[in-house]
């Protein structure tokens, strides 16, 4: 991914999350929406003026009257954001000493709904690569945001505060790269208030860096980082929202990032990463982009329908992460992992819920991994044949991809694992490993296998006996009833053996296999009927003598 598409991201994610917290509070997230918005002009990708080395303060003007181009530009050419950006004012660029100031006109955001999120105006203080001892082409930037940054409704009315306690950001701007190549922003002692709800937000500090370095290929590389740390927040209407946060941390690591063959992609598709553009395999070679929390505290209201309550959730640590890597070679690796400990589900303290309710909270798994690795994914034959399947008028051409995919992952020699994943609570535990790969013999195109064993099955069906039969919730009864019927049958596929701890308990394996027949067994059974319950026929047990 560019960061000259990050303006765009962030729009779209302030609107959803906008969306999903409205029902809580009139607007809960406006103030991190204004922080990141007015953070944004660190994350755009102007287009350079020609180099004139006597005239700076041109230089620079053009620099950044092309990033409110672009900003504009590209929310208009949206057609999922009906949003506005609005410039009030005029570029200001003034030569100071040895550095130049620049003051952007006042930025505003304008909403369909009629509301208004005010930035102000923002400065930037710009060093010449000869003063800051840069290569040509790279510019010293200091950055300062406006602070209190307000927001108002469709009637002028003040909903919401930003004040910046402390803030310090500065970089070095590639011309080529039409980006930040190396950044350190942070702010602190973020306050946030809803005068409407008084609701309020603290975030003790915010910190973006980038540290990204060229090749002799022309090539980027390196890490770019986003954390917050510390904040509590107390939304009181209309649905109380009360919560706190250790810290949460975006961490993206680019390998071999290409501004040429992005400027070939965006001819061909602008402002797109498509995967049937073959230019778009060029514009790197790997990216890995881990998400990661600690120490999260939050009430969650109940929503619809009814029968459901308001619950307490908790979580001490959790790292997700996708990892892409040599895309260049036409032949891909990718991984995902997700890590959690500490995660609890809880009914409010004054909640009034059912046992159908509790049950299945108790079935929340505490802690887990899962891992899964994707070897050999011929990913430029894949996006060849995208290509070149829906480039013809041919109905039959989506067919044709279909089954030319097998043959693809085949030749690759592709491999899915799932290796040492497991999770679970006090009450269960499930570990899974198994892998597959693509067979072109093989009856479905693959074979497979692999082993899931499951404790506590039986302490977990009899909760769940329970709670199936709980008048009060019919919906979560149904629900358990439904998890109890899967278990059941799964059970009936098991081999159990007793575990020597106290006091002992069964454990069932399950032994699972796709051979080229295709024919998919569980512990040597026909395992088909697990898909179908209604054909399961089970043993009786055998009479007491």
């Amino acid at each position: 991914m560019t960061l000259g598409f990050s303006l765009i991201f962030l729009f779209k994610c302030f609107i959803m999350i906008k969306t999903i917290f409205k029902s809580i509070s009139v607007h809960a997230l406006w103030g991190a929406a204004a922080l990141f918005l007015a953070s944004a002009y660190l994350w755009v990708t102007p287009a350079a003026a020609a180099s004139d080395r006597q005239d700076h303060s041109a230089h620079i003007k053009a620099i950044f009257s092309a990033i409110m181009d672009e900003q504009i530009r590209n929310v208009a050419a949206n057609a999922d954001d009906s949003r506005q950006i609005q410039y009030d004012g005029e570029l200001s660029v003034e030569p100071v000493e040895d550095y130049y100031a620049v003051t952007m006109p006042r930025m505003s955001v304008l909403y369909p709904d009629g509301e208004k999120l005010d930035i102000g105006m923002i400065s930037i203080n710009v060093t010449a690569p000869e003063i800051a001892k840069t290569p040509p082409g790279q510019w010293k930037m200091t950055l300062a945001l406006p602070t209190p940054i307000l927001g108002y409704n469709a009637e002028g009315v003040k909903i919401m505060r930003l004040a910046i306690g402390t803030q310090k950001a500065a970089g070095i701007w590639d011309e080529n790269l039409k980006n930040f190549i190396k950044l350190d922003a942070q702010y602190s002692d973020l306050q946030i208030d809803f005068p409407l709800s008084q609701g309020h937000i603290a975030i003790s500090g915010i910190a973006i860096r980038y540290n990204l370095g060229e090749d002799r290929e022309k090539r980027w590389s390196g890490p770019l980082s986003f954390e917050l740390l510390n904040a509590g927040w107390d939304i009181p209407a209309p649905k109380r929202l009360k919560g706190e946060l250790g810290k949460l941390a975006l961490h993206i690591d680019l390998k071999k990032f290409s501004t040429d063959y992005l400027k070939e992609s965006n001819a061909l598709f602008p402002g797109k990463f498509d995967f049937l553009n073959p230019a778009f395999l060029k514009t790197g070679d790997g990216i890995k982009t881990t998400f990661s929390l600690s120490n999260l505290k939050t009430d969650i209201p109940a929503p619809q329908p009814k029968g459901s309550t308001e619950k307490s959730v908790k979580i001490d640590d959790a790292v997700l992460s996708f990892d892409l890597q040599n895309v260049l070679s036409g032949t891909a690796n990718a991984a995902m992992n997700l890590t959690f400990n500490g995660l609890d589900i809880q009914p409010a303290p004054d909640a009034n819920s059912t046992d159908a309710q509790e049950t299945l909270l108790k079935l929340v798994p505490a802690r887990g991994h899962i891992g899964i690795e994707h070897k050999n994914i011929p990913i430029a034959g894949i996006t060849q044949t995208l290509s070149n399947s829906t480039g013809q008028n041919n109905p039959m051409a989506g067919l044709g991809l279909f089954l030319k995919l097998p043959g693809l992952y085949a030749q690759a020699g592709s491999l899915l694992r799932i290796k040492d994943s497991s999770i679970g609570n006090a009450l269960y535990r499930i570990d899974i490993n198994g892998e597959a790969k693509a067979d072109i013999t093989a009856a479905l195109s693959a074979i497979a296998a692999g082993k899931i064993t499951l404790a506590g099955l039986d302490q977990t069906l009899a909760l769940l006996n329970t709670a199936s039969a709980d008048k009060n919730s019919p919906d979560l009864a149904m629900t358990a009833s439904n998890i109890k019927t899967t278990l059941e049958n799964m059970k009936h596929y098991g081999n159990a053996r007793t575990n020597t701890g106290t006091p002992p308990e069964p454990i069932y394996d399950f032994d699972f296999k796709l051979d080229q027949t295709g024919a998919f067994t569980v512990n040597g059974k026909n395992a088909m009927p697990l898909f179908m319950p209604g054909q399961i026929r089970h043993t009786p047990p055998p009479a007491a003598p």
